[in-house]
């Protein structure tokens, strides 16, 4: 995946040697960030622009940094975000136009309406939030609380939850609903460990303020909230101490480890306090044989914790967990206080227009929305020519795979078995799903935002209880995946590259770009998802998506090793003082990069006159990114996508790079020949 990560789930960081430090007048400075300045952080750039052939990235985009700013609805401006403001303009005028062409733009037009009707919002205030809230909070004791679950598990959540749409890891023709544990009050399980860290102490206090505040606004006293809070998180501290964290989720054998099934008596006898098998029965779903454990371990102390004594804390996590859940449903008020909470957490001060606000309720409903989007915005001509693009890089890959002199005939057959399996989804799908089952008013009056996405996730839970017990329809794309996302991903479950519609454009894609400016941008990318299906995790699942090892011994000993260099290299460059890049949670990213840049470069061979000052530059255009400290540190911290301006300066592991800049020893970006490294 190329994105910067802005979504509410996870991610990381890379490299090594000197501070580069300008000098204005006769005063020097020191820059964040070591070998290269830290360009990503606002207000980190030196006055005077570096030579090409020491910072490559902030050379190129050096005007750039000094002369765009953050838009006040951006936490950064880059590439990605300016795109995403472009597309929001378009996703917002299919959802103002007078009229309706089709039920899926009717639904999404219902609810954006809905959601821009402040003045009905602050009328009803948090009362549609209240039956089900209440109906945690007159809870009395264990016994109550386990009932509740029974009745309401999707709105009162506890120590767990159940993902109903899973594939199976293991058969990607097959549903399997997993369980898991997610932490609400920190945002990754390794921010709990004794002693606080400093930025999760950081956290621990932003947060707390506005839960506070979310709770007042719920009828509790500030105390009562602050002892609600104490008690939800004593129970989590306890939780965490086996949940998944950012360091588990960084191992390379993270999949196998967390693909855990068991029948489902297996599960009731293991964890009898969690009742699993009256859930799936109060979810429609207890014909199911089995189920996914994602951490055995956790649910082990999930189960533990599920008594008397821990009743009050996991009673206050599950209120917590619902008004965390109402954040944008309600009025405008209530959304201010999660708004104010992201802004202090990031070191910004993001303000949304009403319409923008609307917009974003639209979560449910993204893919309805890019069907109608996909109807007036992508063309068939761009599908067929990136599609044409992608049968490029598909056969430089094979060529690339067959050429390995570290790789035996067995497992390069099996590795090109897989690349010409793979499924190419571009722009649009051809298939979309049915939401004719799915009625909303046509008068938004006649409802309110509330109810209608009551009824949307009433709607979705009855459709995946339709599929759990059908073949995966591999026609339909994935969940998560739609044509207005400006995005660019592999699925290693579908192995399918996802080159979406929302993506072509800006500084990825022009239809009428010189091959050049192709070949950096959107060429590069497809490049890099392509490498996805043989990182160091698409390499662990097979042709159809299953998790199956199809590597020879010898071939994956030396595959891992290839791997370990790149991570121990990128793992050198401190980003912020004492602030180091993750390799090892970077891993699929980096070698991606490269995967991208080299097939790239590969296929530049094919033309004449090939101009490759052109082709460098605009891959490095592409990585402009400009936010503030605390959303830079976060990503360095938290993200598997390296910083931009890292990924940007990856064009020195390539000899072609350094022919055409003259770049020579003593260089800001010079590498040893014998140090550069290349996996695929």
């Amino acid at each position: 995946m190329l994105s910067y990560n802005v979504s509410m789930r996870r991610n990381k960081l890379f490299l090594s040697l000197i501070l580069l430090a300008c000098v204005s007048g006769a005063n020097a400075k020191e820059y964040y960030g070591k070998p290269w300045i830290n360009s990503n952080i606002k207000g980190n750039i030196p006055n005077k622009p570096p030579r090409l052939q020491d910072n490559f990235e902030l050379a190129v985009n050096y005007d750039s940094y000094k002369k765009v700013k953050i838009p006040k609805s951006l936490f950064s401006v880059n590439s990605f975000s300016l795109l995403d403001l472009e597309r929001q303009d378009e996703l917002i005028s299919v959802l103002e136009e007078e009229t309706y062409s089709s039920h899926e733009q009717q639904l999404c037009q219902t609810v954006y309406k809905q959601a821009l009707d402040f003045k009905k919002r602050k009328e009803l205030g948090i009362k549609p939030a209240l039956y089900h809230f209440a109906k945690i909070k007159k809870t009395n004791s264990i016994e109550q609380f386990k009932q509740l679950l029974l009745e309401d598990f999707l709105v009162s959540p506890g120590l767990y939850g159940i993902e109903l749409s899973m594939i199976d890891f293991k058969d990607s023709n097959s549903y399997l609903p997993c369980i898991y544990n997610d932490m609400s009050i920190l945002p990754d399980a390794d921010l709990y460990k004794e002693p606080l860290s400093e930025e999760a102490s950081r956290r621990l206090a932003i947060n707390m303020k506005y839960f506070e505040k979310a709770f007042v606004r719920f009828g509790f006293s500030k105390k009562e909230a602050k002892e609600l809070l104490a008690k939800a998180y004593a129970v989590e501290k306890i939780l965490a101490q086996k949940a998944y964290g950012t360091e588990a989720y960084s191992q390379l054998d993270f999949y196998e480890k967390s693909y855990n099934v068991f029948s489902i008596e297996e599960a009731e006898k293991k964890y009898p306090n969690l009742q699993i098998k009256k859930v799936l029965q109060s979810l429609n779903v207890g014909f199911l044989k089995k189920i996914w454990i994602y951490n055995p371990d956790a649910m082990e102390i999930a189960n533990s914790l599920m008594t008397e004594e821990n009743f009050e804390g996991i009673k206050a996590l599950s209120m917590l967990n619902y008004l965390k859940y109402c954040y944008d449903k309600l009025d405008y008020d209530y959304y201010k206080i999660f708004m104010d909470r992201t802004n202090e957490t990031y070191g910004s001060n993001n303000k949304y227009s009403d319409k923008q606000i609307a917009f974003f309720t639209l979560d449910d409903l993204q893919e309805p929305l890019g069907k109608a989007w996909s109807a007036k915005y992508c063309s068939q001509a761009i599908k067929d020519d990136v599609t044409n693009i992608i049968y490029m890089y598909v056969d430089a890959f094979k060529l690339r795979i067959n050429n390995l002199s570290w790789m035996s005939a067995e497992t390069k057959k099996k590795a090109v078995e897989k690349l010409e399996a793979m499924k190419l989804n571009v722009c649009y799908p051809d298939k979309w799903h049915d939401y004719s089952n799915l009625k909303l008013p046509e008068n938004p009056d006649d409802g309110n935002l509330f109810e209608s996405i009551e009824l949307i996730k009433k709607f979705q839970l009855e459709q995946a209880v339709q599929n759990i017990s059908k073949p995966v329809d591999k026609e339909l794309w994935g969940d998560g995946i739609y044509p207005q996302t400006v995005n660019a991903f592999y699925n290693f479950q579908q192995n399918s590259i996802n080159i979406i519609g929302g993506y072509l454009g800006g500084d990825f894609y022009d239809y009428n770009w010189p091959i050049e400016k192709k070949l950096a941008g959107i060429g590069c990318t497809i490049g890099h998802e392509l490498t996805h299906g043989f990182d160091a995790t698409g390499s662990q699942f097979d042709k159809v998506g299953n998790l199956n090892n199809w590597w020879q011994e010898n071939d994956k000993k030396l595959f891992d090793e290839l791997n370990q260099k790149v991570i121990d290299y990128y793992s050198q460059i401190e980003v912020y003082p004492g602030i180091f890049n993750n390799g090892l949670l970077c891993i699929g990213e980096t070698v991606s990069d490269f995967g991208g840049i080299q097939l790239s470069l590969d296929i530049s061979k094919q033309f004449e006159n090939f101009n490759y000052d052109d082709f460098f530059k605009q891959t490095v255009i592409a990585w402009f990114n400009k936010s503030s400290k605390d959303v830079v540190l976060n990503q360095a911290q938290f993200d598997a996508h390296p910083l931009s301006y890292i990924r940007a300066n990856f064009v020195n592991q390539f000899q072609e790079f350094y022919d055409v800049y003259d770049v020579k020893p003593g260089d800001g970006m010079w590498i040893d020949e014998d140090k550069r490294l290349s996996v695929w």
